[in-house]
């Protein structure tokens, strides 16, 4: 996983980071230019987007944690959703 976000980081966004895109983020909103909270609230079970599982087709269940123990920003959950604190 860290191996792609590096890639995306390095790659991908200095081509398309002045371009029209737009991205959700629970965590990093205000970060880069677009960015805007998610427009549905995260599962019970906290599976998210671009999660990683193991061999077995288990989710792995440290990223999950570190959703639980951290929750996102006030300014990055949606306007009408603030109760919203794992995206």
């Amino acid at each position: 996983m860290e191996q792609t976000r590096v890639f995306l980081l390095k790659e991908i966004w200095p081509t398309v980071k002045d371009e029209d895109q737009m991205s959700h983020d629970a965590y990093h909103c205000k970060r880069f230019l677009n960015t805007f909270p998610w427009p549905t609230q995260r599962d019970k079970n906290y599976q998210h987007f671009g999660q990683v599982f193991d061999a077995n087709n288990e989710p792995i269940y440290r990223h999950i944690k570190k959703i639980l123990n951290v929750s996102n920003p006030i300014k990055c959950r949606p306007k009408e959703h603030p109760d919203w604190i794992h995206g």
